[in-house]
């Protein structure tokens, strides 16, 4: 037990040491959101989610630190932390397809399929339809909300030959 203890005691002493006097200090919103994103890619979302609040100390109103706190919160099962911050930082800034993205998952998540399907198709409409995977949230969004199989017509190929008199055959390529 000691020698888990000490270790640990030693790297909270470090740690405690390298921070400014009084506390953390606040970080632009750049700073903030650069090495939140990285550390929620690296899939530590609590280390983003303090990133994300050092960064709003001085703007908290961020609308691009609000939607990654919130995708981080909702990262992390939290979806009475993440709502409300998604749905400021749109409130602030209704342009973020992430935002909207997130919102739609949360959205799926707590049994809300058509307001998901809202929240998809403002993202899609704000990518332009660019975005595979909003594209594909929206997909299933719609399939859950329908009750049913909803997906978008696939291509296929047909040959249409002319027969005679005003006859034609349509044939497709299996």
């Amino acid at each position: 037990m000691l020698r888990i203890v000490l270790p640990a005691c030693a790297v909270l002493v470090l740690l405690a040491a390298c921070m400014p006097p009084g506390g953390p200090q606040a970080l632009t919103p750049d700073e903030a959101l650069t090495r939140g994103l990285t550390a929620a890619a690296l899939g530590d979302h609590e280390a983003a989610l303090t990133l994300y609040t050092r960064g709003r100390l001085g703007r908290p109103d961020d609308a691009r630190l609000l939607a990654a706190q919130g995708a981080s919160a909702h990262a992390l099962g939290r979806v009475n932390q993440a709502e409300p911050l998604l749905r400021r930082a749109l409130a602030s800034d209704p342009e973020l397809p992430a935002a909207w993205n997130t919102l739609g998952l949360l959205l799926l998540d707590t049994d809300r399929a058509p307001a998901a399907v809202r929240a998809f198709e403002r993202a899609f409409a704000l990518t332009r339809g660019s975005s595979a995977s909003i594209r594909a949230n929206l997909s299933r969004a719609m399939e859950i909300r329908d009750g049913a199989r909803y997906a978008p017509p696939e291509e296929a190929s047909a040959t249409l030959t002319y027969r005679g008199g005003g006859d034609y055959l349509l044939s497709t390529d299996d």
